[in-house]
């Protein structure tokens, strides 16, 4: 609130100047922050599509890569030669010495067990393939790496990754076998990504025979990486469905199982796509694909300060337009806001002038904007001024006329009730009962209608109006008009504009029950529908033409005139103009009539709030 305080207090000028400083760097941060985001969203949209063709191509090699390795092995685990190597047992023909096996034993052995090192030797991939008989028999390896003597096979039942294969039945499975790990071979010097299967019995009863696994050094798959990767600090990562890595290159900031790694649940959740999360404490671009043909999934995470290194010269140019914008509008500023401010300071200095007594001040601008605009308003204003001055005398005297006249309006009403009172008793004393009744009714309808001047009055008042109204053309027309008033007890005590119903009633009476020969019926119906007051007025004389009734709403007065609806016109466009000023637009007035079959006037009124009216007693 003071800062508001003291921006209102300053000069024009000085608001100008600020307010203009304020736009500048408003505009231009807006137009820096829309940019650095546009930049941002454009370069996170191009590094994440060169992404994911990487992915891509990734996706590529190692879906074939693992295709191959999974047919070699079940042509492996359907050879003959290798079906007749795993159902041996130890002591029986190929055992260690093989002393005892025939030409025709051997052969198709030596020959399957030839094929696996001419696989291995045509596929560069592959580093060793170890097979091991369920009965005891030594385990048969071929290798390309050091170290390659394989562990006893009792050692590789209590293996996690045997029990999954044997789980799976015959189908294969992947895993990570890192340095040190001897579970299958005894001398690992290098990581590895495995294949392990079961073989079963082909030719008896699918029963299990041996254990199966196939190795791939795993810089076979780091060499299918971009070269670039620790260089900028990027990580690649292969995992399972279960999150275990098969496969890592550039920076680690994969960990299995680590509480801020939300990002996991989006990767397996959809298929391939990318997102932005904070990984190990740094915001990460995160791309991620389904390599065809396995569960497996690759992760590939670049920084985001990677890529907002090329767009931080945004900023820096940003706040140098801010800079460079307010030097040099500074000048540019003062000197405009000067020239608006300097009409405004010939006026305050007139006004000074008006203010210690010279009526002949005036100001001239000769510009037609808002400041002469409020220039030749000052100088009539000052003239008005000098006028009422002048005219004081008279209007004391006008005003002294005025007291006289209202004095008068309050005798004359009186006047009027004293002598119908008169009228009213003399009757009474003759016995004329007709004719008191009419001058009673005369007398309550004036007293009701002048309501001591005031705009508003009770529904109830206006109810015993209408009833002395109709009361009076009773008598009038007598058999030739019949009414029924019935109005609820729930608005009696509700406000209305005073006179709203009666020149409806008097409309129906003038033009559509005296017209009518053999005469009529008038009903005046109120009651209350929620928060508003409904009233209906309705005749069943001769009824109006559709174009009277546009006439009547449009308060067409030359049509009325034409249609002989002269009194009823003006008092329906007086109760309008008068439901305007007390409502507004929140009322509804509605005309439906049919010509020889009567009208019915529809009036809707909302409850005024907040309205209170005092009865007041002669």
């Amino acid at each position: 609130m003071n800062i508001k305080r003291m921006y209102l207090d300053l000069s024009i000028k000085y608001k100008i100047l600020l307010f203009a400083y304020t736009l500048i760097v408003l505009v231009s941060l807006i137009l820096g922050f829309y940019s650095y985001l546009a930049s941002e969203k454009y370069i996170i949209s191009k590094v994440s599509s060169s992404n994911m063709e990487v992915l891509k191509q990734l996706n590529s090699s190692i879906s074939f890569l693992s295709k191959d390795v999974n047919d070699i092995s079940l042509y492996l685990c359907l050879d003959p030669g290798v079906q007749t190597f795993l159902t041996q047992k130890s002591g029986e023909k190929g055992s260690a010495s093989m002393k005892d096996i025939t030409e025709n034993d051997i052969y198709p052995i030596n020959n399957s067990l030839k094929f696996i090192m001419n696989i291995i030797a045509s596929k560069g991939y592959i580093s060793s393939i170890m097979i091991y008989n369920e009965n005891g028999f030594p385990p048969y390896t071929a290798s390309t790496d050091r170290g390659g003597i394989l562990s006893d096979f009792s050692k590789v039942r209590e293996s996690p990754m045997y029990k999954e294969a044997k789980a799976l039945e015959g189908s294969p499975i992947w895993g990570y076998l890192p340095v040190g790990d001897n579970s299958i071979i005894q001398n690992n010097v290098s990581p590895k990504i495995v294949m392990y299967r079961i073989v079963k019995n082909f030719d008896y009863d699918l029963g299990e025979i041996g254990f199966m696994a196939m190795a791939i050094n795993e810089s076979s798959i780091q060499s299918l990486y971009p070269s670039t990767l620790k260089a900028n600090k990027e990580g690649i990562v292969i995992i399972d469905s279960k999150g275990k890595v098969i496969s890592q290159g550039g920076q680690n900031f994969y960990t299995p199982g680590a509480s801020d790694q939300k990002y996991i649940s989006e990767v397996f959740a959809n298929r391939q796509g990318y997102l932005i999360d904070r990984v190990s404490g740094v915001d990460m671009l995160i791309n991620y694909d389904s390599i065809d043909r396995t569960d497996w999934k690759i992760i590939y995470m670049v920084p985001m300060v990677n890529m907002v290194k090329e767009i931080n010269s945004i900023k820096v140019m940003t706040v140098v337009i801010i800079l460079a914008c307010l030097l040099f509008s500074f000048p540019l500023t003062l000197v405009i806001s000067s020239y608006l401010t300097a009409p405004i300071k010939l006026l305050l200095a007139s006004m000074k002038r008006f203010q210690e007594g010279n009526f002949n001040e005036r100001v001239n601008f000769k510009y037609g904007d808002e400041i002469g605009m409020l220039g030749a308003g000052y100088d009539s204003m000052v003239a008005n001024i000098k006028d009422l001055i002048d005219k004081a005398y008279v209007l004391q005297i006008k005003e002294r006329e005025a007291e006289l006249n209202a004095l008068q309006a309050q005798i004359n009403p009186h006047f009027l009730y004293n002598t119908l009172d008169t009228i009213f008793w003399k009757a009474q004393r003759h016995g004329d009962k007709e004719i008191s009744e009419m001058v009673f009714s005369l007398s309550k309808l004036f007293r009701l209608s002048l309501n001591r001047g005031k705009g508003l009055t009770l529904v109830s008042r206006e109810k015993e109006l209408i009833e002395h109204y109709l009361l009076l053309q009773k008598i009038r027309y007598k058999d030739n008009l019949n009414y029924d008033i019935f109005i609820t007890d729930d608005i009696l005590n509700l406000v209305i504009p005073k006179l709203i119903l009666q020149p409806f009633i008097e409309n129906s009476l003038r033009h559509g029950i005296e017209r009518k020969e053999e005469g009529g019926t008038i009903k005046v119906r109120g009651s209350l529908k929620g928060e508003r007051i409904h009233f209906m007025v309705e005749d069943d004389g001769v009824g109006m033409s559709h174009e009277t009734i546009q006439c009547l709403m449009e308060k067409r007065e030359d049509k009325i005139m034409n249609e002989s609806y002269v009194s009823g016109g003006y008092a329906i466009k007086n109760v309008g103009e008068r439901l305007k000023l007390n409502y507004g637009n929140d009322y509804t007035l509605k005309f439906i009539s049919e010509v020889e079959k009567g009208t019915t006037v529809e009036l809707i009124l909302p409850v005024l709030k907040g309205e209170t009216f005092k009865e007041e007693t002669r």
